[in-house]
């Protein structure tokens, strides 16, 4: 099967369900589109590759799944709507059976989020995703790291640290718990809640690489600092039973994709509004004016968070599970 049977045969179909069709899609040189008046195009970009982030051998459903998931989230942290992606996928050989499943799942999680697949590429290495996502948000309705104020409540989605105890279990030899497992190869982008807090929110951020890397990157870029009740962040069951190794997992492990944004006191009854059956919203510190995020729990004083999390280019081991 040559490169252009492959795109033909698995990546050109109708897609009659897109949010925002484009002008030209899937066939040329460049996909054209064209942005509403009185919106702004966000637009993320990651790669996925075999042994990295997600382990050798995974099925094509997992890798399409985790591949598209992971970049809706960047674009739930913007609170923007999903648009178009293109997507580039590097195979050792071009099985038909991977790429029909790979493909397949793909296009009916676009579909059900009315993203439009416009284009991207495909060539021979070793097994690698990159998706590029386009959406679209409001002008000045985007969420982004730098407007957290002093006084602000910190609020995350979800449960943190089930992705990497899974991914630990594993390395581990051990059965890995099941709903840990569905959240290492099946995040969940929680679209609903970015447009939920679109006027609440005074910043966001996915949470991909450890709660306490991710919202330092929120502390930081907007000068203040935090206070974060650890007793107060919300942990799958299976992470509960572990005590303090289930709270670092939460805290430096990775791969959630959860939303971690701040509000004002003041928006938090609306934020209690929001459906659950967009997920789970817990309110887990306070920003503060003094720099720095510290952590606080009702066993041990207040104290500084050890500066860890997940870094692709660290010189340090710890920061891997």
């Amino acid at each position: 099967m040559t490169e252009f049977e492959l795109i033909e045969k698995y990546f050109k179909r109708e897609q009659p369900r897109c949010r925002f069709p484009a002008d030209m899609g899937v066939g040329d040189d460049c996909a054209l589109m064209s942005v509403p008046p009185g919106m702004q195009l966000a637009t993320s970009c990651d790669t996925l590759v075999s042994g990295v982030h997600f382990e050798h051998g995974a099925s094509a459903v997992d890798v399409a799944s985790k591949a598209m998931c992971t970049n809706l989230s960047d674009l739930a942290a913007a609170g923007a709507l999903p648009a178009w992606a293109s997507v580039a996928l590097t195979l050792p050989r071009p099985s038909r059976s991977w790429v029909r499943q790979f493909s397949n799942r793909l296009f009916a999680l676009a579909d059900a989020v009315q993203v439009q697949i416009i284009g991207g590429d495909t060539t021979r290495g070793p097994l690698a995703v990159t998706v590029q996502i386009f959406g679209m948000v409001e002008e000045g309705m985007s969420h982004t790291r730098g407007g957290a104020k002093v006084g602000d409540r910190i609020f995350v989605t979800g449960t943190l640290g089930g992705a990497a105890l899974a991914l630990r279990q594993m390395k581990r030899g051990d059965s890995p718990d099941s709903e840990c497992l569905r959240r290492l190869r099946t995040p969940i982008p929680r679209l609903g809640i970015g447009r939920a807090i679109q006027g609440l929110a005074t910043s966001c951020i996915d949470v991909s690489d450890g709660l306490n890397q991710d919202l330092t990157h929120i502390l930081r870029r907007s000068g203040v600092g935090a206070t974060v009740k650890l007793d107060a962040i919300p942990l799958p069951a299976a992470s509960k039973k572990l005590g303090m190794t289930g709270l670092d997992l939460a805290l430096y492990g990775g791969d959630d994709y959860e939303l971690c944004f701040t509000a004002p006191e003041s928006a938090a009854a609306k934020i209690a509004e929001i459906p659950a059956i967009m997920g789970q919203i817990t309110c887990i510190g306070v920003v503060e004016e003094e720099l720095g995020l510290r952590g606080a729990s009702a066993r041990k004083e207040i104290a500084n968070l050890s500066n860890r999390g997940y870094q692709h280019f660290s010189s340090t081991e710890d920061v891997q599970l």
